[in-house]
């Protein structure tokens, strides 16, 4: 297997990092302004141009807009960088092994190495690293901003995604699990249609095809209820990071409004904590599926990994 740290991903990397800065900054100087804009409308005799603030709010917008293009893009470049680096590396090392050796799986499981496993570790890198790399990086930087600015709403904000947190990891275990046994199933149902379909002549010259349509629809079967359990355990994860942005959101208008009622603080400081809240509720819905990708990733890996420990037979 290919270094992940290693060579350009070295850069992508800082990249991202810096992306995530940037987009954490952006999101705090739009809830600075938005605080800044509601304050002054509050009161006529403050200081302060509405239009310089709605300039500088459309600024940090089309910065965080411009950011995540950004990193979109950088992002799937360095999914399909590795992929493709591991690609090459897996068709010459089964060049290498020759048509005698003694491979861990059938040639239909060799096929979804090459799609879907190659696959699985790109949505990781792509969709699942880098996304935590940089919402992470975002959303605790405005998370500490806010504890800062208004530090009750940054507490309550911080306590809602912990909550969230913990049931995620659990559930976060048993996707794993559940993603073991559908690509146990999917191998299985590749290396038999693969074995089939190679021994066809045979098949039909003993008339044995409505048995082996019986096993193929068997093995369907089986696959197709491993894929239902491993959807509702993502679906769950899934419902879980929806309700904890929602769930967010909500206590923090809750705790803002009782903060203003009670003179501890004023209706921008509220409005702004909700545009953070706002910009970065999408990441924590993103969030929610990088468990998905990262145990999809890591049993591909091991399969390749499989391949890879395989030695040439030496002739004697």
């Amino acid at each position: 297997m290919p270094p992940l740290w290693s060579g350009e991903r070295h850069l992508q990397f800082l990249r991202l990092t810096g992306y995530g800065i940037l987009q954490a900054t952006a999101a705090v100087v739009a809830a600075l302004l938005v605080r800044a804009g509601f304050d002054r409308i509050a009161d006529p005799t403050a200081t302060g141009s509405l239009s310089v603030l709605i300039g500088g709010l459309a600024l940090a917008a089309a910065t965080v807009a411009g950011l995540r293009f950004l990193e979109t893009v950088e992002s799937e470049r360095l999914g399909q960088g590795y992929v493709h680096e591991l690609r090459t590396r897996l068709f010459a090392h089964l060049l290498e092994l020759g048509p005698e050796a003694r491979l861990p799986c059938g040639r239909g499981a060799l096929l979804v190495r090459f799609s879907g496993d190659l696959t699985a570790l790109r949505q990781w890198l792509a969709r699942g690293l880098a996304r935590l790399l940089v919402s992470g990086i975002a959303t605790l930087g405005t998370i500490g901003a806010l504890l800062l600015l208004e530090p009750a709403l940054g507490g309550v904000l911080l306590l809602a995604i912990l909550t969230v947190a913990a049931p995620g990891f659990l559930l976060g275990r048993a996707l794993r699990r559940s993603a073991r046994r559908l690509r146990r199933e999917r191998g299985r149902l590749a290396s038999l249609v693969a074995d089939r379909l190679g021994a066809m002549t045979t098949v039909l010259a003993f008339a044995r095809m409505e048995r082996e349509r019986r096993a193929v629809a068997r093995t369907s079967d089986r696959l197709r209820a491993r894929a239902i359990a491993r959807a509702r355990v993502a679906g769950a994860l899934r419902a879980l990071a929806e309700g904890g942005a929602v769930a967010g959101m909500a206590v923090v208008l809750g705790v803002g409004a009782w903060q203003v009622e009670a003179g501890l603080a004023s209706p921008g400081g509220v409005v702004g904590a909700l545009v953070i809240v706002g910009i970065f509720t999408p990441r924590l819905r993103e969030l929610g599926r990088v468990w998905e990708y990262r145990n999809n990733a890591t049993v591909a890996r091991e399969k390749i990994e499989r391949l890879f420990a395989c030695e040439p037979r030496r002739r004697r």
